[in-house]
């Protein structure tokens, strides 16, 4: 039998003089120099051993899971107490009647440019959801039924990338357009209530929602926007930022590591992963909570497709908006009447199906995650 030449070897194919050469460009045409010092089969990123060898990987991954890790010590138990309030709410206001449907007020939340934007980001968010974990499952039952619709692997990885590349154009335009906004004096972009940016006022509603939980304190009185909105459009920001950056990197490794070490190719393949994952979770878990299981929501919080809200909800969750609305007589613009049924029968299907979809992704990662190998 013939030896096999280790890759501290100058024989050997794989050594670093030239790797790229004789192993990279075999597969990816063209690869340089770079790409040479990409790990193939690195060891687990949060390794003792990856510490010691790859400390990049290893401390941007250590990095990531505690983000990840924090969100959800956060979230899980706020969103389990918050539950049990609501149910507990609910069942000692059971007696109380409620108007009907059809006469109801309905206010105008969501103007029709919001909620295109979300619907756009809805179908682009569900369809990388499906095509990468397609991919990162595909050695797996889950991955293999989830690609079939691509026609295999290669197929959702194709999907995924023309997803990605749309999703930062829409995000790129969503920048350009509230800078835009800002520079020529638009009122309600950058600060005052209509602004979805932090201001110590929501650091304190955090606090005062928390005691409410615990039945110590009032419910906040909220605006247009409630704490938890402006961190879920935050968290958009920042994950399509770091999704993003990471998926460009990989998108062509070639032309990154002609300017990049191919190393970073491995940081980036961790990053991507496990934000993902966190983006995922979040929005299966805590948002869909917010918006659907919550027993006031529940079974969907409609709002943001038709977005219409019934006004004696909003008096409830966000009536320092409604007073404003009331002061400057704009109240009686935002009125308007209810959708058809069968628009309202559509909107309902697509939001309670993207629920659906989620949730069943979610369990699948989790049951298949036996077969995997991180």
């Amino acid at each position: 039998m013939k030896p096999v030449a280790g890759i501290h070897n100058p024989k050997a194919a794989a050594f670093a003089e030239h790797r790229h050469e004789k192993v990279c460009a075999k597969c990816h045409e063209g690869a340089g120099p770079g790409m040479g010092s990409y790990v193939i089969h690195e060891k687990r990123p949060w390794s003792q051993q990856t510490r010691e060898d790859f400390p990049a990987l290893y401390w941007s991954t250590v990095f990531f899971l505690a983000l990840a890790g924090g969100v959800f010590i956060f979230f899980m138990p706020y969103t389990t107490v918050w539950a049990w309030r609501e149910a507990r709410q609910h069942w000692e206001n059971r007696h109380e009647k409620r108007k009907e449907p059809e006469k109801r007020v309905l206010v105008e939340r969501f103007t029709r440019s919001e909620r295109w934007m979300h619907t756009v980001l809805v179908i682009s968010f569900m369809a990388l959801s499906v095509t990468g974990v397609a991919w990162m499952y595909i050695e797996t039952g889950l991955g293999k039924t989830l690609a079939l619709p691509f026609g295999g692997g290669d197929g959702a990885v194709w999907v995924h990338r023309m997803f990605g590349l749309f999703l930062m154009t829409i995000f790129t335009a969503h920048v350009v357009y509230l800078i835009r906004s800002a520079l020529v004096g638009k009122k309600g972009y950058l600060s005052g209530p209509d602004s979805l940016v932090w201001t110590w006022s929501d650091f304190k509603a955090v606090h005062q929602h928390m005691s409410w939980l615990f039945g110590r304190r009032e419910h906040p009185v909220f605006d247009r926007w409630s704490w938890w909105q402006k961190f879920d459009y935050w968290a958009v920001w920042w994950g399509l930022l770091i999704v993003g950056t990471t998926g460009l990197l990989m998108f062509d490794s070639v032309l990154t590591t002609s300017v990049l070490p191919g190393w970073m190719m491995n940081v980036a393949r961790w990053v991507h992963k496990i934000e993902a994952i966190l983006a995922m979770a979040h929005i299966f878990v805590v948002h869909f909570f917010i918006e659907s299981y919550r027993p006031s929501a529940f079974p969907l919080n409609a709002h943001i497709f038709h977005g219409a809200a019934e006004l004696e909800a909003l008096e409830k969750e966000h009536p320092a908006w409604i007073e404003r609305m009331r002061a400057e007589g704009k109240l009686e613009e935002r009125i308007v009447t209810q959708p058809p049924r069968a628009v309202q029968i559509v909107f309902f299907g697509f939001g309670l199906s993207m629920v659906a979809l989620g949730l069943l992704l979610l369990l699948g990662m989790l049951f298949f995650a036996v077969d995997l190998s991180f």
